[in-house]
């Protein structure tokens, strides 16, 4: 388990997580609904991280879900330069 990285370090032979790899590496991006939730949008090739979290309680994501959209909007422009590039 190189590392100590949370749950990617068991499995049994030939049935290893890449996804899990991939993701505690930091390699994709990743789209968070609900509350609490944290986007992340991973440029691969630059190794640009962009995070994007959601309130916690339901009150502040009620709140703020105007806001919380037009955040997620940033995943659209981020992911079009990646397939421009």
């Amino acid at each position: 388990m190189s590392g100590s990285l949370e749950n990617i370090g068991w499995c049994k032979p030939g049935f290893e997580g890449l996804y899990n790899i991939c993701i505690m590496e930091e390699y994709h991006t990743i789209l968070a609904l609900g509350g609490g939730g944290s986007t992340k949008l991973t440029n691969p090739a630059t190794g640009k991280i962009v995070r994007i979290t959601n309130p916690k309680y339901p009150y502040e994501y009620i709140r703020d879900i105007e806001k919380i959209i037009a955040n997620k909007a940033q995943l659209v422009p981020f992911q079009q330069a990646l397939l421009n590039r």
